[in-house]
């Protein structure tokens, strides 16, 4: 007898969700969206008050969180667009041309 797995769909601001059955239990998951909510709002408050070091923390976090979703087959669409928007590669332009000191 096998026992049926439910399909994990939450939708929230930082979406929680899963296509396919998830092993994660209920309990799992609503705890990993709130804390996902959370730190979604921790980035923005301290993004908006200019603490760029906080958001930069915060943002770590959430990168943590999203692999711990992953590792349980809870997928984060909305959260991982908006980690690729905050992480957006920065370009350094390394052709500047240097003088030589004393020329």
């Amino acid at each position: 007898m096998s026992v049926p797995q439910s399909e994990t769909v939450l939708e929230t601001s930082s979406d929680v969700r899963s296509e396919r059955p998830t092993s994660a239990p209920p309990a799992f998951v609503a705890q990993l969206s709130e804390r996902v909510q959370r730190t979604r709002s921790t980035i923005e408050t301290a993004s908006a008050d200019g603490e760029d070091d906080l958001a930069e923390a915060h943002l770590s976090d959430l990168e943590s969180l999203l692999r711990l979703a992953e590792a349980h087959d809870v997928q984060l669409p909305d959260t991982a667009a908006y980690l690729a928007q905050r992480r957006a590669p920065v370009t350094i332009d390394l052709t500047g041309a240097r003088t030589p000191q004393g020329a």
